[in-house]
């Protein structure tokens, strides 16, 4: 079959589906196949179904990545089973976008029970926050994730409890959401929490609970900050005095400037150290 891309452009003009099916399944050219894949997508007609989960399967792997997201952009939930399919019978790069699909339609799936409590979370509703505490241990990241961000904008004392539990995520966009989310709620429980953050293996964890630790400006938390300065982490140590600089005050503005005297002095050390090599 010889066709051409325009062709397949003026197909998708007259809006011949038929026609685009026709193309996928016999044009020679994988180029003309591939823009056949994309129109049917921007025509998302129920026809293509069926041809385009048979275009998991062909000889050229371009075709068969579009037609991936073809399937999942028209019909989402409904294009698991040929997906599923594709992990056995497909090309690895074919299945490897057919598993990220599928991840895609488990989180889509996973997030339709808390559609709700995310919408009253926009209006900053306080009854979501039930729900959304839940959220925060759900099998998926994304919600995960979405909860801790829609529990920032209700900033409900009784989510703090969850936030905390959270910072212990394995996701660390979930940990930074939540020390976010902590931050805005402003609760003293979250202190000592957020304290700990600061030697998150994470920067954006880290440098997050700093910032809200700044914002918060808890005296109390003076003491705490003082020990991180004297431990082994420097980037937690260098967070714990621009932290201690923004609390002020006579005791932190002390601690500040003894780490920053015995930091300048280990530097020169090292640089002793090191002009003593050459």
């Amino acid at each position: 079959m010889e066709l051409s891309g325009s062709d397949i452009r003026l197909m998708q003009e007259k809006r011949d589906v038929e026609g685009l099916i026709e193309a996928l399944r016999h044009a020679q050219d994988p180029t003309v196949r591939s823009h056949a894949v994309v129109a049917l997508s921007l025509l998302r007609d129920p026809r293509a179904f069926e041809p385009l989960a048979a275009a998991l399967k062909d000889p050229d792997t371009g075709v068969g990545i579009l037609a991936v997201g073809a399937l999942l952009e028209i019909f989402g939930p409904r294009a698991a089973e040929p997906l599923t399919a594709a992990l056995r019978d497909a090309s690895a790069l074919v299945r490897a976008q057919a598993s990220a699909a599928l991840a895609s339609i488990r989180d889509t799936r996973a997030a339709e029970p808390f559609a709700a409590a995310f919408k009253l979370a926009e209006a900053g509703d306080p009854r979501a926050v039930e729900p959304l505490t839940a959220a925060l241990t759900n099998a998926s990241e994304r919600v995960r994730v979405t909860g801790a961000e829609a529990l920032y904008k209700v900033g409900d004392a009784r989510a703090v409890e969850p936030l905390i539990a959270a910072l212990k995520d394995p996701v660390p966009r979930v940990r930074q959401r939540a020390v976010e989310a902590l931050g805005r709620i402003r609760d003293a429980r979250a202190v000592k929490q957020l304290i700990a953050a600061l030697t998150d293996p994470d920067r954006n964890v880290s440098h997050a609970a700093a910032e809200m630790l700044s914002e918060l400006a808890d005296a109390g938390a003076v003491k705490p900050l003082k020990s991180v300065l004297d431990g082994k982490d420097p980037n937690a140590a260098q967070l714990a005095a621009h932290v201690l600089y923004m609390i002020g005050g006579r005791d932190a503005e002390r601690a500040v400037i003894k780490f920053e005297r015995r930091r300048r002095k280990d530097q020169e050390k090292q640089e002793r150290k090191n002009k003593g090599r050459r």
